[in-house]
């Protein structure tokens, strides 16, 4: 090999090991930094428990061309104090839609990704509180036509990961609504 081609080689071979060794300790940092606990942890009350009766609304608009915003509330209607994992869409919050027929759409929207929840995620919910949140959907997640549809809103919190120190309500929720898509009538 000449010395033209060495000296090049050389240099990449130098930088390449100096920007992989920065890689690695930028990475250890970062690794660090997320497995410290936190100096302010988040305070629950003593009286959490795992169980308990919430229950779950939603509300659509009648109608919609599109887009068009759905607004879930979980309510604690029970006696105990219960922490529950955040209503995130598409993780602990799903929607599906169905046909007048009773047929399911296949849903193509967005799929949202997620860190185990943590003990600041959580939301505390005393007897009579609520936790409410809007989420925008489109008609076209599941390519539907104009019609009408039965839109479920799912909050299922069984299976998903959370490395938490307190009890968690764990369980299901289901609810309903009718939306119509297609031309809406402005009165």
């Amino acid at each position: 090999m000449n010395s033209q081609l060495k000296r090049p080689l050389a240099a990449f071979f130098i930088l390449w090991a100096l920007l992989s060794a920065a890689c690695i300790q930028d990475n250890q940092k970062t690794t660090d930094t997320i497995t410290k606990p936190s100096s302010n942890p988040p305070s629950f009350p003593q009286d959490l428990y795992s169980t308990g009766n919430l229950s779950l609304e939603i509300k659509a608009p009648e109608c919609s061309s599109g887009e068009f915003n759905v607004s879930v509330k979980l309510s604690n209607v029970g006696n105990t104090t219960v922490a529950i994992l955040p209503p995130t869409p598409f993780i602990v919050l799903n929607f599906k839609l169905y046909a007048q027929n009773g047929s399911e759409m296949r849903y193509n929207g967005p799929v949202t990704t997620y860190l185990p929840f943590k003990n600041s995620d959580l939301i505390v919910l005393r007897p009579g509180e609520f936790y409410e949140r809007e989420v925008v959907l489109n008609k076209d997640y599941w390519l539907a036509g104009n019609g009408t549809y039965k839109l479920v809103a799912i909050y299922d919190s069984r299976e998903i990961h959370a490395e938490v120190s307190v009890p968690i309500w764990r369980g299901k929720l289901e609810e309903f609504t009718w939306i119509t898509f297609g031309e809406c009538d402005q009165n």
